[in-house]
């Protein structure tokens, strides 16, 4: 098993309510997917919050990463919300090389680095 693999392994029984959006990112093979809110709503199990559904912000690519935004940032995407038409589009972040770090307290700490600095 890579490093990686192990590391986001090790995300998943963190408890994070957002997991399973992990996990459905972590499994999706197309560099491109858009999800509605309800279709999130229906993945994760519970509504989204009012934040997520009014606030791009709250789909922040941030680093460290905030519980909701380790969901995709540990699997390897960048969330692009689309607040009026109800939908974030994830994309494949190209620029992801691997997790190094598990931060007890957020979870996954990832690491970036350009293909060009490889």
């Amino acid at each position: 098993m890579s490093r990686r693999a192990a590391d986001q392994g090790s995300y998943m029984n963190r408890g994070n309510k957002y997991v399973p959006l992990h996990g459905l990112l972590n499994t999706t093979t197309q560099g491109e997917t858009t999800l509605s809110f309800a279709e999130i709503e229906s993945v994760l199990g519970f509504s989204a919050t009012d934040s997520a559904t009014a606030y791009a912000a709250w789909w922040a690519n941030q680093m460290p990463p905030s519980s909701q935004s380790s969901a995709w940032t540990a699997a390897g995407w960048r969330a692009y919300p689309n607040l009026r038409a109800a939908h974030v589009t994830f994309r494949r972040n190209t620029e992801l090389v691997e997790i190094t770090d598990i931060n007890p307290l957020i979870g996954v700490n990832p690491t970036f680095m350009s293909s060009a600095a490889k």
